[in-house]
């Protein structure tokens, strides 16, 4: 039983995912634009199946970067904030929908999925922080994560009632989760030679994204004169 869990854990928190956060895109669904529950189930089941594309994609980009063997089974977090956007961005306009309400569920939506991925990290022994000193402790690196994951949800939840804050949600996602693990990877193992790694550049180009389009959003446009 153990071994089918370890060997499915990517795919069961996936279907966790969905089943814990549908009640809160039911909550948000006339951001979405409906009111069918059946609608707000497939937009779920879509945020979960372009999150784990995007994730998986991402962990191949890197290990073509590192000359490494493609691997179809690992996961990369970095591709749920630099791959799964451009492919939503994409259906938005196909779909004719606004990007700033999609991507504010979808931010709110993610977070839960990407907290039970990390409890997938920590069965499959994955992720790992980097060993304290000479003992045998490591910097509990996934956990932080998770409580970052937490945390933010909260945040996000209460921020998303605000007017203002409509199209807002994701970049501050990508903001904060960008200054985030840029830290935390200072902690965090890897076969990476030197203090800095891959996921250093993935975690500025977030931080970098995000906060473009929040001072996008965040422009007032004043308002012409008459002569």
């Amino acid at each position: 039983m153990m071994d089918f869990l370890r060997d499915n854990s990517k795919y069961l928190a996936i279907l966790v995912g969905i089943a814990a956060t549908y009640p809160l895109m039911w909550r948000m669904r006339r951001k979405a634009g409906t009111e069918s529950w059946l609608q707000v189930l497939l937009m779920c089941i879509g945020f979960s199946a372009f999150s784990l594309l995007g994730t998986i994609a991402m962990a191949n980009i890197e290990f073509l970067l590192r000359g490494e063997t493609l691997s179809f089974g690992a996961v990369s977090v970095s591709g749920v904030y630099l791959v799964t956007p451009p492919i939503l961005l994409l259906l938005c306009k196909v779909m004719k929908k606004d990007p700033k309400d999609i991507f504010d569920l979808f931010a709110v939506y993610v977070l839960p999925t990407l907290f039970l991925m990390r409890i997938n990290c920590i069965l499959s022994g994955c992720c790992l922080g980097k060993r304290i000193g000479d003992s045998a402790f490591r910097w509990p690196v996934r956990e932080l994560e998770m409580v970052f994951y937490a945390v933010f949800l909260v945040y996000l939840l209460r921020r998303g009632k605000e007017p203002e804050a409509r199209g807002k949600l994701f970049p501050l996602l990508m903001v904060s989760y960008g200054v985030f693990r840029f830290l935390e990877e200072f902690f965090r193992e890897s076969t990476q030679r030197g203090p800095f790694h891959l996921a250093h550049v993935w975690a500025a180009v977030m931080f970098l994204i995000g906060f473009s389009f929040l001072t996008e959003n965040s422009r007032v446009r004043k308002p012409k004169r008459l002569k």
